[in-house]
């Protein structure tokens, strides 16, 4: 398992039929890769949270739209039947709240989670002995 701190970017805007494709456009023809993304609408509003291959990059193309910066933690762990449960028990008996997460995998070995807690550094420590 490999555990690091990378940053997300939380980027909000007046919802409308076509937004994703459009950032998803523009860091396309920059080079910017979408490593992980989280989307969804409320209250008139798009919510998305992204992970991509160049944060700084990104929150420049984007800056017409309202983006925050999150340090986060990227796991990379095995796709294996409980590695999620093994990795949110960990943390919990250390008595770190996950504040959010998301992540994918593929017909890989490995699996990547996007982590967000209330102690990422105490975090990292403690995944880091798994």
């Amino acid at each position: 398992m490999n555990v690091t701190k990378g940053n997300d970017l939380h980027i909000s805007a007046p919802d409308r039929v076509g937004l994703l494709a459009d950032v998803a456009g523009r860091l396309k023809s920059q080079g910017i890769n979408i490593l992980g993304i989280s989307a969804y609408h409320r209250d008139k509003v798009a919510w998305l949270i992204m992970h991509t291959s160049d944060p700084v990059k990104t929150a420049d193309i984007l800056r017409d739209f309202t983006v925050k910066w999150q340090e986060v933690l990227v796991i990379e762990c095995p796709t294996g039947v409980g590695s999620l449960a093994q990795i949110a028990g960990k943390l919990s008996a250390a008595g770190i709240n996950i504040l959010y997460c998301y992540g994918s995998v593929g017909d890989g070995a490995m699996a990547r989670l996007i982590v967000d807690t209330a102690n990422n550094d105490k975090a990292l420590e403690v995944l880091k002995q798994l």
